[in-house]
This record gives structure tokens, C-alpha cells and sequence, in this order.
């Protein structure tokens, strides 16, 4: 299986990223997923204090991923560059990735979802990109299902991207 890597911008939240960083960890294909933080550096005093707190967090093992990669910024770089620099690199490794928050917390079967989901959609054109998250609202679907297609809305709490897909989107966006 091609195990998409995830990224995370991040800056000083560091109570959100443990949460998100520890359920990560629990998913059984954690020790095959490469993990992307970008963290910014702090637009101005106010952001120091969580920011020198999300250094010292970065220190920890997070030898249970594949790898665990920590893109700090040297001056900010504020969300979108972020992102977007994020992203770049990301794909000058790999033909996928996963999105998400900092604030997140996920499901033990996260990552095995968005890989599957990732392999199963992949030749489909109509298909953009994968999300393992559902509004909490009551859908019209069967019972044992676990996908659910809709053509109108993609949210972007942990959202998964094929290469070639998300550089179409881009340059659609950029043209405006």
C-alpha cells in the first residue's frame, strides 16, 4: 500500500497538537505514515511563550511514525505560506498527502480509511480528494456503510489529496 504522509501546519498550540500527535499514534498504520509539521515562527510576542512550549514538545520520540519531519520556520510565514510551503515540499516526495488541523483528534482507524479510500478513489477523475470526517448531522444512508459520496462539500479536517488532483485545484484557484 502507498501510505500517504500527513501534514500538520502548526505554530503555538501545543495542547491541540498533543491530542491530535497521541491519537495519531494510535492507529495501527502510524509506524508506516511520514509526518510533516510546519511550524511557524511567531508573528509577535504574544505567540512566544506556546511557541517555545511547542519546541520543547517537539523534542519528544515519535519514532512510532515511519518519520517525523519538523519544517520550523525561521520568520513567519502566517497560515497560508505555511501551508502552502508545507505542501510543496511534501509533494516533491510523494503523489499524495493527508491534511489536517492541529486541533484534531482522530479515530483509531483513521489512517487506514484515508489509505484505502486513498487507493480505492484514485482512478476516478470525478473524485478530489478524500475526508475521513462527517458533520454530526443524520445522512440517508445504509446501515453498514462507511462511504458517502457528495459532490458539493469537502471539509478540510483531515483531507486526503492525490498529487496530480490537488495541483489542478491550485492552479484553477490561482487563476482567479
Amino acid at each position: 500500500m502507498n501510505y500517504a504522509p500527513i501534514i500538520i501546519p502548526t505554530l503555538n498550540r501545543v495542547d491541540h497538537l498533543t491530542k491530535l500527535l497521541d491519537s495519531l499514534r494510535r492507529n495501527s498504520l502510524a509506524q508506516y505514515t511520514d509526518v510533516f509539521i510546519g511550524l511557524d515562527y511567531p508573528p509577535s510576542s504574544l505567540y512566544e511563550e506556546g511557541y517555545e512550549r511547542m519546541c520543547k514538545y517537539l523534542q519528544n520520540d515519535f519514532s512510532c511514525f515511519n518519520s517525523f519531519n519538523i519544517i520550523k520556520r525561521s520568520e513567519n510565514f502566517g497560515y497560508l505560506r505555511n501551508v502552502e510551503d508545507l505542501i510543496d515540499q511534501v509533494l516533491q516526495l510523494h503523489d499524495r498527502f493527508i491534511y489536517m488541523d492541529d486541533d484534531l483528534e482522530l479515530s483509531p482507524n483513521f489512517l487506514e480509511y484515508m489509505n484505502k479510500c486513498l487507493t480505492e478513489y484514485e482512478g476516478r477523475d470525478e473524485i478530489i480528494a478524500v475526508c475521513g470526517y462527517s458533520y454530526p448531522l443524520k445522512w440517508n444512508v445504509e446501515q453498514n456503510s462507511t462511504i458517502f459520496e457528495q459532490p458539493f462539500i469537502c471539509p478540510m479536517w483531515g483531507t486526503g489529496f492525490w498529487k496530480d488532483k490537488y495541483q489542478k485545484i491550485a492552479k484553477y484557484i490561482a487563476q482567479d
